[in-house]
């Protein structure tokens, strides 16, 4: 668990760095943002897509083997998972890292606290709740920011 944890910190801080230091970082955000802009500015974003398709499969691929050893593998693993992505990226702000974290963190504690004080059965219901209450009162997420 120790190992899992610290890797994937390492994982994600490695990450933040290409992503906001790195010409390739700022190649992804400017793809991102805007195709058609980033090409007219010699960016090549077809290798950009395949390269972010890449790493995104890499760090499926590593969240898997580091999830192996704490779980069962069966089919119906994934959709639990899955959901629990798309909650944490809208908790934390859509296409923001720290977010992510953030919306990571809130989401665990949030499950933590609700399974150790209330019922370990309503486990998902705390976290569904405290995304339902996000949504709420900041609809950006906890760190994203609104567009008007």
């Amino acid at each position: 668990m120790t190992i899992a944890f610290v890797l994937t910190v390492v994982v994600i801080g490695g990450l933040a760095l290409i992503l906001e230091r790195t010409d390739l970082g700022r190649s992804i955000r400017a793809a991102a943002q805007n195709a058609d802009a980033a090409e007219l500015q010699g960016i090549n974003t077809r290798r950009v897509r395949s390269l972010v398709f890449g790493i995104g499969f890499a760090l499926a691929a590593l969240a898997g083997a580091l999830l192996l050893p704490q779980l069962f593998a069966h089919p119906s693993i994934g959709p639990t998972y899955t959901l629990k992505a798309f909650v944490v990226t809208v908790l934390g702000g859509m296409g923001n890292v720290a977010g992510a974290i953030g919306g990571g963190l809130l989401l665990g504690v949030t499950e933590s606290l609700g399974a150790a004080y209330v019922s370990s059965s309503y486990r998902d219901a705390f976290g569904l709740a405290a995304f339902l209450l996000v949504l709420l009162l900041r609809p950006a997420g906890l760190f994203g920011r609104s567009r008007t």
